[in-house]
């Protein structure tokens, strides 16, 4: 019995290309896809770390207010405050890991809002994983923002 010999065509190894090509398409989409999410989820911490400042500046406001200001019926009237050291101060001593962030920094955005109410804007920036910085437009990292406003009950 003769044994047919394999055919040799132009197409012998464009599979293994192929399949090289793809390994390296769905990596870069994974890595993609990381880094994304990466800067999501750092969003969402400065996002909670503005909620929580925010948060305990509204009260030091009002306790401030309370103690030393004049007491007009049930109201209390924030606009007297020093937001801004209050928060900067704030910045300034993390209590945990969580709480720290590449250059933050007070927005434009940072105000007392109302008589009862203050706004507080976050900027930082978020270094995303697996990228290598020197080859991108955004060596400094990506700018994130967080703005939260916070009512006095």
């Amino acid at each position: 019995m003769k044994r047919k010999k394999a055919v040799s065509t132009n197409e012998s190894g464009q599979i293994s290309l192929l399949t090289i090509g793809f390994a390296v398409l769905a990596l870069a989409i994974v890595l993609l896809v990381s880094t994304a999410a990466s800067i999501h989820l750092e969003r969402k911490r400065l996002l909670y770390f503005t909620d929580l400042a925010s948060l305990e500046a509204i009260n030091t406001l009002a306790a401030n207010e309370i103690t030393t200001g004049p007491l007009t019926g049930s109201a209390v009237d924030l606009s007297g405050g020093d937001l801004h050291g209050i928060i900067h101060d704030r910045i300034r001593t993390p209590q945990n890991a969580n709480e720290e962030f590449t250059n933050i920094r007070l927005g434009p955005k940072t105000r007392i809002a109302g008589p009862a109410s203050i706004q507080v804007h976050f900027i930082a920036e978020a270094q995303p994983l697996f990228i290598p910085w020197s080859l991108i437009p955004w060596t400094d990292g990506v700018e994130i923002h967080a703005v939260v406003q916070t009512h006095l009950s």
